[in-house]
């Protein structure tokens, strides 16, 4: 009997939706999101606790010691809670990793090096592509179970009538990262699968470190680059890591109405 091994993992999106909203619940119960949480719950039970035990004063000393032995136990579990339920769901998200290099031959993240709609982590809001939109949750639980960020699109830059147009953030910093990243430009526009230079572009991006240093990046991307090529953005300080935590500013010159290029995080 032949075994057959599968070139495709079902609905990834999906997948990636129910792990984004399991991590979502979890924070939403430690309370990161501006609800009490547990640790809040766990405060107010030892709170009411400590007060009883004090208003029964010296003639129940058996119950104050054991109200404290609540208390204390309460309390360790409130600061323990941070570390442990931030990595809960580690095995859980290791093991799809496994799972997915198995079934394509390719690692979780690296399966979404690929500019297409199903394939393709998009990590702005207003997306074009809203599957993709403000999976911020599980973004974050890849981050902490393998101390990367995943390939991501962050931004674009599009030349329309005589001058470059940022799509998304407009002037503001592209620094949604959390810890030191690779980033690359790549030419063209994802979304309409198109786009090959007409003139040169050069490009001079500062990018900050998460020693809070800065570093500028040149790219000069030549007339007739083809779609899809990457250019990966590196430190001008040859022994610095090229890895990074935001973009905070850019100077482009050259191209020419049509041309468009990419950021992500690599």
């Amino acid at each position: 009997m032949t075994n057959f091994i599968p070139t495709d993992v079902p609905d990834m999106i999906q997948i990636v939706s129910d792990l984004h909203g399991a991590y979502g619940f979890l924070q939403f119960c430690v309370g990161n999101y501006g609800f009490p949480g547990i640790p809040a719950c766990l405060e107010a039970a030892r709170s009411l606790v400590s007060q009883d035990a004090y208003n029964a004063g010296s003639n129940y000393t058996s119950s104050i010691d054991n109200a404290n032995a609540f208390i204390n136990v309460c309390a360790t579990v409130e600061k323990s809670i941070p570390s442990s339920w931030a990595t809960s769901l580690n095995p859980i998200l290791i093991a799809l990793d496994t799972y997915v290099t198995a079934q394509t031959g390719h690692s979780f993240k690296d399966w979404y090096d690929s500019s297409t709609d199903n394939r393709m982590l998009v990590a702005v809001t207003n997306s074009q592509n809203g599957s993709w939109s403000n999976y911020e949750s599980f973004r974050t639980l890849w981050r902490v179970a393998k101390g990367t960020e995943l390939i991501a699109i962050h931004d674009s830059w599009v030349h329309a009538e005589g001058s470059w147009n940022r799509t998304y953030g407009n002037s503001t910093p592209i620094n949604n990262f959390y810890v030191d990243t690779p980033m690359e430009v790549r030419v063209g526009n994802t979304f309409t699968r198109s786009g090959t230079t007409t003139n040169d572009i050069y490009i001079n991006l500062y990018l900050q470190k998460a020693d809070n240093n800065f570093e500028v990046s040149v790219v000069t991307i030549p007339a007739g680059t083809a779609y899809e090529t990457k250019f990966p953005l590196i430190s001008s300080n040859p022994t610095s890591k090229s890895e990074y935590v935001a973009l905070n500013q850019w100077q482009i010159s050259g191209g020419a109405d049509g041309d468009c290029f990419e950021i992500w995080s690599a």
